[in-house]
């Protein structure tokens, strides 16, 4: 991962790895559904995801998340 993760994009990225949904996320963090697209979007860029799973995995990987909170599963197959 090139670029750092911003303080807003890890809570975005807690969220998403318990499973909440995009409209979830907004209202949790008092934010428009679409700024929370715009997070997620840069989230996938920086760690190359390919779905949110995929971003979860890469996120446990780099030490970016813990996995206690997770409800994604932790392997891709």
């Amino acid at each position: 991962m090139d670029k750092p993760v911003t303080a807003r994009e890890r809570e975005i990225l807690e969220l998403i790895s318990q499973g909440f949904s995009t409209k979830e996320i907004a209202g949790r963090l008092f934010i428009s559904g679409e700024t929370v697209k715009s997070h997620r979007h840069h989230l996938f860029n920086k760690f190359s995801a390919r779905n949110s799973p995929h971003l979860v995995q890469k996120a446990l990987i780099e030490g970016i998340l813990s996995d206690k909170n997770t409800t994604y599963p932790t392997r891709i197959t």
